[in-house]
């Protein structure tokens, strides 16, 4: 009896979902001025300076495995947002429901 009811639903659904219309996206070129790509200098060509002319390469230190304690710290601090994200979820529902 619930399958049927529920088959019966589903497909009246679909049929009044069926019967609604979809506007299409129109895909309009953009005017000329709006693709051009100017050339900033002469030549044409870039160049790439250095921020820091006294540096010569760049110092990159290696990756530091998390302690414990920063793992911990992180799990923790994982858990609040997930808590604050429901409770705000839960109160907005909540404030919903008495403005009815």
């Amino acid at each position: 009896m619930h399958r049927r009811l529920l088959a019966v639903t589903m497909l009246s659904a679909a049929a009044a979902l069926g019967g609604i219309g979809f506007a299409q996206d129109d895909i309009r070129p953009l005017p000329r001025r709006e693709q051009e790509v100017t050339i900033v200098t002469p030549s044409g060509l870039q160049q790439v300076e250095r921020v820091d002319q006294a540096v010569v390469e760049q110092q990159v230190r290696p990756n530091e495995v998390p302690t414990p304690a920063k793992r911990t710290a992180s799990a923790v601090g994982k858990v609040a947002v997930g808590v604050l994200a429901a409770a705000v979820a839960i109160g907005a529902s909540a404030a919903s429901l008495l403005f009815l």
